[in-house]
């Protein structure tokens, strides 16, 4: 009874909110900021999870990103910071 509920515990707890997948379907809300030389986008999860990924300013990379996701998922509210 313990191994199953310790095998449960780590798929569930380790291996489903640790990965690095994000479905575009369980987005709730995207922050942008901007600095000189890096933009960091902070999404926030439905299972209140945060992920940060970061862009160089200069590569111009952010905005396709972000239209490309406004694709499949119109009803994401995003938040520009430091702008």
């Amino acid at each position: 009874m313990i191994v199953i509920c310790l095998v449960w515990f780590i798929n569930e707890w380790f291996l489903t909110s640790w990965k690095r997948h994000i479905a575009i379907i369980n987005i709730a809300s995207m922050t942008v900021t901007k600095d000189s030389e890096e933009t960091t986008l902070k999404f926030k999860l439905q299972n209140k999870r945060k992920v940060i990924l970061e862009f160089r300013t200069l590569e111009n990379q952010l905005e396709p990103f972000i239209a490309e996701l406004q694709k499949k998922n119109t009803q994401i509210p995003i938040t520009y910071e430091g702008i």
